[in-house]
């Protein structure tokens, strides 16, 4: 099993994850852009299809209900925490067309948007001073993003500093109910409080 966090890592750092509405009457879900990694969402056809498994929180531990920050698309939330709305081009989401969609979302990797790569970033440490993701901003790929190097870097209730490329703070799970995030279905670790996903 692998964690869910690398496909999310790879994604950021080379821009290429999203989803959109793909307007089938069978509800296959959100379409996600693909970038090649073996680790993120099954995919269908054409390889940007994924296979619906359900409403998610994304953010790893707070069950099937998820708080739809102000001027995000719930589509968009559920999928991943840290994006926010479409990109009106492609009709991917992507984390943010201003910095509004950034200091409304809890999970934004940083209160400005980067308007060219609609991504989340931050200038400086102080700019992740209420950041769930990460009270530290470091440079991660080509942009700098509020997130963690320890566990220490983890506001509460977002205690664990998770993740390969890309570290985000999540809340620790106490069951494998507590691991459904992006359409999946985890194992909840419950001596490190680390929810894994399958490899689909």
């Amino acid at each position: 099993m692998r964690g869910l966090s690398l496909f999310l890592a790879t994604s950021l750092v080379l821009g290429a994850s999203g989803c959109s509405d793909d307007g089938s009457p069978t509800g296959d879900g959100p379409q996600v852009e693909g970038d090649g990694a073996r680790d993120g969402p099954r995919v269908q056809g054409d390889g940007t299809q994924p296979v619906d498994r359900g409403v998610t929180t994304g953010d790893g531990g707070s069950g099937p209900d998820i708080n739809v920050p102000a001027g995000c698309i719930k589509e968009c939330v559920e999928f991943y925490d840290w994006l926010c709305v479409k990109d009106p081009a492609s009709g991917f989401c992507k984390s943010c067309l201003n910095d509004g969609h950034c200091q409304n979302n809890p999970r934004a990797d940083g209160p400005f948007c980067d308007t060219t790569a609609m991504l989340c970033v931050c200038k400086q440490t102080s700019d992740c001073a209420t950041s769930t993701t990460g009270l530290k901003c470091l440079t991660v790929g080509n942009y700098k993003m509020c997130t963690c190097d320890t566990d220490a870097d983890c506001p509460a209730p977002y205690t664990i500093c998770e993740g390969q490329l890309v570290k985000r703070c999540v809340k620790p799970c106490t069951s494998s109910a507590d691991c459904v995030k992006g359409g999946f279905q985890g194992t909840c670790d419950t001596s490190t409080g680390i929810c894994t996903y399958p490899d689909v």
